[in-house]
């Protein structure tokens, strides 16, 4: 995707920052016995996304998926269409 002339990926950060909130939410909600899942998972993937030494080592270590998709491409862009539309109604309704 070009932003301004320029390729877009590249400028984003390889790293996640925290504030504190989405944890503070989700351990309130334990607290509460509320489900926040997204809030958390969200979370735990900024946690994961620290850890940009152990990553980088990992890739050295593992291999990731070589095979090419050979599925139908429209059906699949319609159906990750859908599958956002429903995760973005599930943040607002959490």
């Amino acid at each position: 995707i070009l932003f301004l002339g320029q390729y877009l990926l590249p400028k984003i950060r390889d790293t996640a920052g925290q504030k504190g909130t989405g944890k503070w939410t989700a351990i309130s909600a334990l607290n509460y016995g509320v489900p926040v899942t997204l809030i958390g998972e969200s979370v735990f993937s900024r946690c994961l996304s620290a850890l940009k030494t152990e990553r980088q080592h990992a890739s050295t270590k593992l291999q990731g998926p070589n095979a090419k998709f050979s599925g139908n491409v429209a059906k699949f862009l319609d159906d990750l269409e859908q599958a956002l539309y429903a995760a973005k109604i599930v943040s607002y309704t959490q």
